[in-house]
């Protein structure tokens, strides 16, 4: 193999890892974030009540009396957070052209390029070149 050959191999090859890279790709991707805080209080109330209570006899009754009381309270906040992100295709057509007359000859071959371009909607616009001199434009529609 030439030189020449193995450049235009690989750009040929590298074009084409970019293109699958680019087609394969998904054109939407949602990610969505939910994130939830929870918030708990807690209030503790302790209440003791001492009661001495003299009897007549002169001996002394201590009655002690706790009480507790517990109130919880929960807050929860959710924050949902949605991301779209939407990758653009290309509208762009490079192609990479070659030819021959008939019959086939070593001498009639031809080759060229293409670039292909959407306009409007389905409509396209062409130009092509050959390496024999020849070019020209077209409009085409996409179905």
């Amino acid at each position: 193999m030439t030189t020449r050959t193995k450049i235009i191999t690989s750009v040929v090859l590298l074009a084409i890892s970019f293109a699958s890279g680019r087609f394969l790709s998904p054109t939407k991707t949602k990610t969505e974030i939910k994130t939830v805080e929870v918030e708990k209080i807690v209030v503790k109330v302790e209440r003791v009540v001492t009661t001495i209570r003299e009897k007549p006899d002169g001996t002394k009754e201590t009655v002690i009396v706790a009480d507790t009381k517990t109130d919880s309270k929960t807050n929860s906040v959710t924050t949902d957070d949605l991301k779209e992100v939407t990758n653009s295709r290309s509208n762009l057509n490079v192609s990479v052209l070659a030819g021959s007359g008939f019959p086939i000859s070593g001498t009639s071959l031809v080759y060229g390029a293409s670039v292909t371009k959407q306009i409007i909607g389905p409509f396209t616009a062409t130009a092509w070149g050959l390496s024999n001199l020849s070019g020209g434009i077209g409009i085409g529609l996409n179905f």
